[in-house]
C-alpha cells in the first residue's frame, strides 16, 4: 500500500469505531444484551489499528516494524493507566485486554501490508 492508502485506512477504522460506539453501544445497553463486553471495548479494539495505520502513513518509514506497533501500544496503555489518576474516564482492564488483542493481530500482519510502495 502507498502512504495515502495507509492514512485513509486509518481514518476509516477510526470512523467505524466512532459509528459503532455511537450506535452499537447504546443499542446493546438499552436492550440489556450480553455481548461479552464488545460494546465496552469497541474503542480500544479499533483505536490501535487506526492509530498504527494512520501514523505509519504519515511517517517517512517504509516498513511497519514490530517496534512501531509496540510503541503505539505502550502509548495507549499509558493513556488507559492515566485514568487511574482521575485524568480522564474510567479505568477498565477489559480495554487493556482489547488493546493487547489488537496489538497481537497487528504484529501478525502479512509482510505485504507492512511495506509502503
Amino acid at each position: 500500500m502507498n502512504t495515502f492508502k495507509y492514512i485513509v485506512f486509518g481514518l476509516i477504522l477510526a470512523c467505524v469505531s466512532l459509528l459503532l460506539t455511537w450506535h452499537y453501544r447504546p443499542y446493546i445497553y438499552e436492550n440489556n444484551i450480553d455481548d461479552f463486553y464488545i460494546a465496552d471495548t469497541l474503542g480500544s479494539i479499533f483505536a490501535m489499528p487506526a492509530a498504527v495505520f494512520f501514523l505509519f502513513g504519515l511517517s517517512r518509514k517504509k516498513i511497519l516494524t514490530n517496534g512501531i506497533v509496540i510503541k503505539i501500544y505502550a502509548g495507549f496503555i499509558l493513556y488507559e493507566l492515566l485514568s487511574l489518576t482521575g485524568f480522564h474516564g474510567t479505568f477498565d482492564i477489559k480495554d487493556i485486554a482489547a488493546l493487547t488483542l489488537s496489538m497481537l493481530l497487528l504484529l501478525s500482519l502479512p509482510q505485504g501490508m507492512r511495506v509502503k510502495k
